[in-house]
């Protein structure tokens, strides 16, 4: 009978470390990927705050605003109303560069409409996405990689 050859101490060594290597150098490869997929995470989350907003300054009949600011280096969105049973809410934009534009403040009538009628781009090194303002009842969400503007 022949007995099995079990595995030495060194080639077990040897097999972990190539495949640590293997993992560190691909984990460094993704994390540009995170980082697009959070700027464009955070755009989305205003997209949809502005939505809301929209729906509550028509549903309630009161207006709303939309606040862009930068706090301590920081953009900031924060939502505002006069009335009293909603929340306001916040949204940190950690990942985002700069806005265009700088601070603003976009307000949602009771009548449906928005001003100031305009695009709000928010911008992370190449990587362009905004929210587009200029149609009342139809508030789109862009995005630019690169050279290519695409509607999202």
């Amino acid at each position: 009978m022949r007995r099995s050859r079990s595995f030495s101490l060194l080639e077990i060594v040897i097999v972990l470390l190539l495949i640590s290597t293997i993992a560190g150098v691909s984990s460094c490869l993704l994390i540009p990927f995170y980082r697009s997929y959070q700027f464009q995470a955070e755009v989305e989350a205003v997209y949809a705050l502005a939505g809301e907003l929209q729906i509550e300054a028509l549903t309630l009949q009161s207006d709303m605003q939309l606040l862009v600011k930068q706090e301590k280096g920081q953009w900031v969105v924060r939502s505002h109303s006069e009335e009293v049973a909603l929340k306001p809410q916040r949204i940190e934009l950690s990942h985002v560069e700069t806005v265009a534009g700088g601070e603003e403040s976009i307000v949602f009538y009771a009548n449906g409409q928005i001003e100031p009628k305009k695009v709000l781009t928010f911008q992370r090194g190449v990587e362009r996405r905004g929210v587009d303002f200029r149609r009342p009842l139809l508030i789109k969400l862009w995005r630019e990689d690169g050279t290519q503007k695409r509607g999202v």
